[in-house]
């Protein structure tokens, strides 16, 4: 349902736009939400909301076969919580940082992957 509305945002307002700004808004709620499981969901959902705008920009390189665009996805959002279940982090600061720099990060690698998908359009 989550991916539904972040497709319907992406066509509605622009992929590019709706990559970034749900990113950024995730990186709060995911960052308070330490103890308020409520608060934590809404960023879950904010950052999967980007998984729609992935799927789309893997499966227009992969046009030959777009289920392997799906498989793409699914193993880039295991290696995204691999690293919960081996590293244990107890400070709260730690975890902040961490949060908002992969968020930093994957807005970056979004920005740079829709830019040149629109310098070839």
């Amino acid at each position: 349902m989550v991916r539904l509305c972040g497709g319907l945002l992406a066509d509605a307002y622009g992929v590019k736009k709706m990559a970034i700004i749900s990113s950024i808004l995730a990186a709060p709620f995911l960052c308070l939400g330490d103890n308020i499981m409520f608060v934590s969901l809404i960023g879950v959902m904010l950052f999967s909301m980007t998984m729609s705008i992935t799927l789309a920009c893997i499966t227009s390189v992969l046009k030959k076969s777009p289920g392997l665009g799906f498989g793409f996805t699914t193993i880039g959002l295991f290696l995204g919580t691999a690293p919960i279940f081996y590293v244990k982090v107890v400070e709260f600061n730690v975890q902040v940082a961490l949060i908002i720099g992969m968020t930093v990060l994957c807005t970056g690698i979004l920005a740079l992957i829709l830019k040149k998908d629109e310098v070839e359009k």
